[in-house]
């Protein structure tokens, strides 16, 4: 695997858990388990593995935290996230159903064809676009009532 999905894997769990150590705990058994998975199957679609080994992955785990077995959710996203306000984030991943928040997070922010996460996910192209506006209508009235950034730009 190339640095660029080792961190693809860790960016997807960061927003589906909103905590750096589930994420990094997470990444890591994903990381072994898609490594794997694409040495056994060199031939087959990558997206689709990534789709399905981290929903496995993802469905683990959150089945943890609601059980408590985990620690509780706290926003600590990598440097690069650090200048962004994730507020509206935070607020769409409290209402948001793990369905909606997972494809969100490959469609939208890890960019991965649909076709991919349809067919790992077994859903019909309809099933997954319904449930991708869905969640972007839920994520976009959170936007929508977030305050405004003040931006200073270092040139003015």
């Amino acid at each position: 695997m190339t640095d660029q999905q080792a961190q693809a894997l860790l960016t997807f769990f960061q927003f589906a858990f909103l905590n750096q150590v589930l994420a990094e705990e997470a990444s890591q058994e994903a990381y072994q388990r898609l490594d794997q998975l694409a040495r056994t199957r060199p031939n087959d679609n990558f997206d689709v593995m990534f789709v399905q080994v981290t929903h496995l992955v993802f469905e683990r785990h959150h089945q943890a935290v609601l059980k408590g077995k985990q620690a509780t959710l706290q926003s600590a996203l990598t440097a690069q996230s650090r200048d962004i306000d994730l507020s509206p984030w935070r607020d769409y991943f409290k209402g948001a159903s793990p369905d909606e928040l997972i494809v969100v997070v490959w469609a939208l922010i890890l960019k991965l064809p649909l076709e991919a996460i349809a067919k790992a996910l077994d859903l019909s192209a309809g099933t997954l676009q319904h449930r991708l506006s869905r969640a972007v209508r839920k994520l976009s009235l959170k936007l929508e009532n977030a305050p405004t950034p003040q931006v200073r730009r270092p040139w003015s």
